[in-house]
């Protein structure tokens, strides 16, 4: 593996750039170090059916590496399979994590999207991922397995978080850190549901959401919303319709928006749509018209309200290029960075940049207001020799400053700095 990486996001990009070229800011090629082997930093995520051993001593070498099939495959999520393959049947001898507890169930996820120094539980931060050798002649062979060990005991980092990366101690810097975040939202633990990872993702498409989104309204009536977008806020109306800001927002008008983007919305387990996506009755069509221009209205005059954006902002939230409305663009802005990130030249001294946006999305869930930022901005500002440092190291002095909802698109909410 060439010590070369492509970066697909952030300045510039896509372009080549050094992998690991230096190592806590002072060590050259650190990419040929032990301790940053695919064995030792990757596997443990990518491959399926890993086996790896470390000595003992103080250099804590790989000496046994090996795996069933490279890639992210079923049995990391769904646990050992050799005994459902030789006995199939739906869940048969397998791991389901969405019948697991909701902790359970997003432990599945944070032993790849939650990872933290240290890692490794035995043999200790030797190695990059959940991994803990007293488990080798168990279930897992030493991989962590959900719902049956505690991510905890493979991975100590995730107990307490001491080594989640984050700008804040909430949001995180990095990539892989989602699942941190998330437990630090009002999503993870609430009064009205134990919303969990596949609450919003489908696990086996990157950008979809779940292939039925279930929601409940207060009298009992289940929606069944059926391919549900973030794109188009149907992901987060289905549950936030009827409540808070939003009450002025009924879940079947959640069904008319999946109904105008070809989905179908089911009621009480019936065979007939709320609303049906192939409809060229005028009728419904005026009525699913009706429902979205309602949404927009009530989306607009939230943003209002949180960010006194105003009432004739506009509602363009399938727009990539401006999101306006997009629950994901003020929710959910762009602090991690795995590839690069995104920034811009002040137009009255170029010399001086500010942070945009990073290229991982946060999964707190709260707005990131310009004012939440400004003590870091302030930090390094009035800090020459951090500054020096920084430049020094090729880090710019933008890039500690945590991305906040609002400098994707106002330039009033960046700070300039050289």
């Amino acid at each position: 593996m060439l010590p070369i990486f492509v970066a697909q996001s952030g300045d510039e990009a896509p372009k080549f750039a050094d992998f690991r070229a230096t190592r806590g800011g002072n060590m050259k090629n650190a990419w040929v170090d032990q301790g940053e082997t695919y064995s030792r930093v990757c596997a443990g995520c990518h491959v399926v059916g890993l086996k790896v051993q470390v000595t003992k001593d103080a250099d804590m070498l790989t000496t046994e590496f090996s795996y069933l099939e490279p890639g992210v495959g079923c049995e990391n999520c769904h646990g050992p399979g050799s005994e459902h393959a030789s006995n199939p049947g739906r869940a048969k001898k397998i791991i389901i994590p969405t019948r697991l507890t909701a902790k359970a169930e997003r432990e599945t996820c944070a032993r790849c999207h939650g990872l933290a120094l240290p890692t490794s539980a035995s043999p200790k931060s030797a190695l990059k991922y959940p991994w803990n050798d007293n488990y080798k002649n168990k279930l897992g062979n030493g991989n962590f397995v959900p719902g049956v060990y505690e991510l905890a005991d493979f991975m100590p980092g995730w107990k307490d978080g001491n080594g989640f990366t984050s700008w804040d101690g909430k949001h995180g810097r990095h990539h892989k850190q989602q699942s941190y975040e998330f437990e630090h939202s009002v999503h993870a633990n609430n009064p009205v549901e134990k919303v969990t990872c596949t609450s919003c993702h489908s696990v086996h498409s990157l950008y979809q959401g779940p292939t039925h989104a279930l929601s409940v309204d207060s009298s009992g009536n289940k929606y069944d919303y059926q391919g549900t977008k973030f794109k188009n806020n149907t992901i987060c109306l289905r549950c936030h319709a009827s409540t808070g800001q939003f009450s002025g927002i009924t879940k079947d008008d959640v069904a008319a928006i999946n109904a105008a983007y070809g989905q179908n919305t089911y009621l009480n387990g019936s065979s007939k749509p709320i609303y049906d996506s192939k409809t060229t009755d005028p009728i419904e069509q005026l009525k699913i018209n009706t429902a979205m221009n309602k949404v927009a209205h009530e989306v607009v005059k939230h943003m209002n309200n949180k960010a006194g954006m105003g009432l004739a902002v506009g509602y363009t939230p399938l727009d990539d290029s401006r999101p306006i409305g997009r629950c994901q663009t003020c929710h959910m802005p762009k602090t991690g960075m795995m590839g690069g990130y995104k920034s811009i030249a002040d137009p009255n001294d170029k010399k001086n940049r500010a942070m945009i946006e990073g290229d991982v999305t946060s999964h707190v869930g709260d707005i990131i207001y310009p004012s939440n930022v400004y003590s870091m901005y302030q930090k390094i500002h009035s800090n020459a020799p951090q500054q020096s440092a920084m430049r020094r190291n090729k880090m710019p002095a933008f890039s500690s400053v945590m991305p906040n909802s609002c400098s994707r698109c106002h330039d009033g909410a960046r700070y300039y700095m050289k």
